[in-house]
């Protein structure tokens, strides 16, 4: 019975909580708010050029279907812009993970310090 209230306890509430009362600690911050903009401003401008380039893509995609299947670009059009959203916010959150991972190494030294 304890263990279930201590398990039950530590949800994803709790945890955005104790993040929040490190972030506030003195000399923490930094680190982590240059990842955060580093993710911010990569993903930011990689969906607004997606945005811009979804309007040649999908209907280049759509070219392809057969006139007999024409029915078929109601159901299409919302899969494949479901399908290219999620592999490129796959690809760039990886890419800005990348590019961030030397500040969270300087954040999680700085924590232990802490």
């Amino acid at each position: 019975m304890a263990l279930e209230k201590s398990v039950s306890n530590f949800n994803g509430v709790h945890y955005f909580s104790q993040g929040w009362k490190l972030v506030r600690l003195p000399g923490i911050r930094r680190f982590v708010v240059m990842p955060l903009l580093i993710n911010i401003v990569m993903l930011g401008g990689a969906f607004i050029w997606l945005f811009y380039r979804l309007g040649d893509w999908i209907p280049r995609l759509l070219a392809h279907i057969p006139d007999w299947l024409q029915w078929l670009s109601y159901l299409l059009w919302p899969l494949s812009v479901i399908a290219i959203v999620l592999v490129f916010s796959y690809f760039f959150s990886t890419l800005a993970n990348w590019i961030a991972a030397p500040f969270c190494g300087l954040l999680a030294e700085q924590l232990e310090v802490v």
